[in-house]
């Protein structure tokens, strides 16, 4: 390793000042060209931590000074870092603030901001989900769904020749109420070539 990296590195490990912390590693991945897995290792940290440190650096001095005083987390910086806009990362602070929002609220406050998706909600019960397992097992159908706070999937899976997986889509297609005559020809086009 160049000399003027091991110092670099031996700043670092002795600087408790997270934006002087943001600021050397800045220098070192991006100056210096070093690697930041390199950097990690040497660190003995994860490389996404070594990132959320990077980002920090990024955020405006309203929020840094938010920090120094102790009106908001590391945590929160690092959530708020995640933003691309300054207006966008002023305007989650004012709400950290003005609302003493903890950590998990503000990442949920980032994340519509970030996906344009609102988090509101509850996931579906898993009794339910195993109901429907159920019923979907006994048509020899696998079902499998996932959610996250900003999307569902639901996938089905039948293993057969084209004429019973045809009736059975027609079937679900019939179930749901779905007009597939009024679709756009290039929706037929498509499940064709599947």
């Amino acid at each position: 390793m160049r000399p003027i990296v091991s110092q670099l590195l031996d700043q670092l490990r002795a600087e408790e000042d997270v934006f002087k912390v943001s600021s050397l590693l800045h220098q070192i991945i991006r100056d210096e060209q070093v690697p930041l897995v390199t950097v990690s290792r040497e660190l003995g940290a994860k490389p996404s931590y070594i990132s959320h440190l990077m980002r920090i650096k990024k955020l405006p001095s309203i929020i840094i000074d938010g920090y120094y005083s102790k009106t908001v987390s590391l945590s929160h910086l690092f959530i708020i870092s995640r933003l691309s806009n300054v207006p966008d990362m002023i305007r989650v602070y004012e709400q950290v603030l003005s609302h003493n929002l903890p950590t998990a609220k503000t990442e949920e406050l980032v994340r519509e901001i970030l996906f344009h998706v609102d988090s509101r909600g509850e996931r579906i019960d898993k009794h339910k989900i195993q109901l429907l397992k159920e019923k979907f097992k006994a048509k020899k159908v696998d079902l499998e769904i996932v959610q996250t706070r900003t999307k569902g999937r639901i996938a089905l899976e039948m293993k057969g020749n084209l004429e019973k997986t045809t009736a059975f889509i027609e079937e679900l297609v019939s179930a749901l109420d779905f007009d597939v005559e009024e679709m756009p020809a290039s929706s037929h086009n498509e499940t064709d070539s599947l």
